[in-house]
């Protein structure tokens, strides 16, 4: 007969019942066993075997991770768990809290994430136009393209665009490009493609 708390080989923490269960048929305690072993992405070392009501009424038998509520592995007969009537229900709420909890996490990083990015910006913006390392770089590199867009060769320029942040915010000149308002716009944009 399987172990059904035999500790998995994946990067996750063994996982292991949270309640032990008696007279459980030994095809059942195979597949528990492979489910604990595969553990759970959460990470969560406990998982529960719990009844759950189809939409047809009918009971079946799953396994659900203490941590996040999620199955584990599928459906399993309830003609091999014959106290199945004395498991818990399955939990849909504790999936929902953490569920509703990682999106929060998520939300809140995005927020932070956007935040510093216009905190850059505006450090960034106030560089430009207090440095005067940078006024005298940006005036010869217009000088040097003799304030002629580099990209489409049309306009006036009227803005320097770095093609690469590697090398900080005052490269060297060759990672300077003059352009006008429109192609610095498009190249951030992510530049038209067109197909040949």
């Amino acid at each position: 007969m399987a172990d059904i708390n035999e500790p998995h080989d994946s990067a996750n923490k063994p996982m292991r019942l949270a309640r032990q269960h008696s007279g459980v048929a030994p095809g059942s305690l195979t597949r528990i066993a492979e489910v604990l072993r595969n553990g759970c992405r959460c990470g969560s070392e406990t998982a529960s075997l719990c009844r759950q009501r189809t939409k047809a009424a009918y009971w079946i038998v799953k396994v659900q991770c203490d941590h996040c509520g999620s199955p584990l592995g599928g459906a399993l007969s309830r003609d091999d768990h014959p106290g199945f009537m004395m498991y818990p229900e399955w939990d849909e709420a504790l999936r929902e809290a953490y569920h509703e909890k990682r999106r929060n996490e998520a939300e809140e990083r995005l927020d932070r994430f956007w935040q510093e990015h216009e905190e850059r910006k505006i450090r960034y913006s106030a560089f430009l136009w207090n440095n005067p390392q940078w006024k005298e770089i940006r005036d010869r590199v217009m000088r040097r393209a003799n304030y002629q867009c580099e990209a489409c060769l049309n306009q006036r320029a009227t803005e320097v665009h770095h093609i690469t942040y590697d090398y900080g915010a005052l490269p060297p000149a060759f990672y300077l490009r003059a352009l006008c308002a429109r192609c610095h716009y498009d190249i951030h944009a992510g530049w038209p493609k067109v197909e040949a």
